[in-house]
């Protein structure tokens, strides 16, 4: 972890609204889309303060971008956007459609003036704090109001929701690839409780800064209006979630099952 990170974290108020990214920094997790919805979500909470635990070489592009953005350097901004159109990678699998709708809501004035107002805050609530081990993270993830997985390439599972819910959290991650499936498991349970606003769809597309911020603002008016016993509730039922389809007995008892399935299927017939 970076050297200053403890005291970082211990000017952090208890009543901070806390948003965590954990995992490695690549432009493929979608962090710097993260960054820039962050300006959307101070405007409804001005108090909160985001996470984001990893290491990796896209970490100076994001902490430019944290730059540019508190700052206000709003020309460097849209050049950073650019900046990634034009790395072969990038373009080639299209990532810089994601800033489509930002783009074309900045050319309104008010929309405009509103984002580069909240974002000139953001340099003390962003933390950047550099690898950190799941001995330390299973600690961290609990103290969070919310994780966030908003990657933009196809992933192989959604561990990081897993571990979002066995911490008690409802987790915000992009719909797609195997991400979904883990979506399926708790947008059900979580229906009634996050009513009477849905959160939005969250696909890989030109809204998804949007819609982020969206979501993210959504699950944090949820929370503020909350007694401490109904949400101790909701991160029971989170827990309650991951332990039954993904901890190691729930991963038997699924193997088990379907086994004993397709065991009485093949049995054969006696007359």
């Amino acid at each position: 972890p970076d050297g200053q990170v403890i005291s970082r974290l211990e000017a952090v108020g208890l009543d901070t609204p806390l948003i965590i990214f954990y995992g490695k920094y690549l432009w493929t997790k979608g962090i710097h889309l993260l960054i820039a919805a962050i300006p959307l979500i101070l405007q409804e909470n001005p108090k909160a303060s985001f996470l984001l635990v990893g290491f990796g070489r896209f970490r100076v592009y994001l902490e430019t971008l944290l730059q540019v953005l508190s700052h206000g350097k709003r020309q460097v901004f849209f050049r950073l956007l650019e900046y990634l159109r034009e790395q072969e990678v990038a373009n080639h699998f299209g990532s810089c459609r994601y800033w489509g709708s930002l783009q074309e809501k900045m050319k309104n004035e008010e929309f405009s003036e509103k984002y580069w107002q909240a974002a000139e805050s953001m340099g003390d609530k962003v933390i950047l704090t550099g690898f950190m081990s799941h001995e330390v993270l299973k600690d961290l993830i609990p103290c969070c109001d919310v994780a966030v997985a908003p990657s933009i390439f196809p992933e192989s599972f959604g561990l990081v929701a897993v571990e979002a819910l066995a911490s008690g959290l409802i987790p915000v991650q992009t719909n797609h690839s195997a991400f979904h499936e883990v979506i399926e498991s708790y947008a059900k349970a979580f229906e009634e409780d996050i009513l009477p606003r849905e959160l939005k769809f969250l696909g890989v597309d030109e809204c998804i800064v949007a819609n982020l911020a969206e979501n993210i603002n959504h699950l944090l008016d949820f929370y503020r209006d909350m007694t401490w016993q109904d949400r101790s509730r909701i991160r029971k039922k989170a827990q309650a979630i991951s332990l039954k389809k993904y901890s190691w007995q729930g991963v038997l008892a699924s193997i088990i099952k379907e086994y004993q399935a397709v065991r009485e299927e093949n049995q054969p017939t006696h007359r």
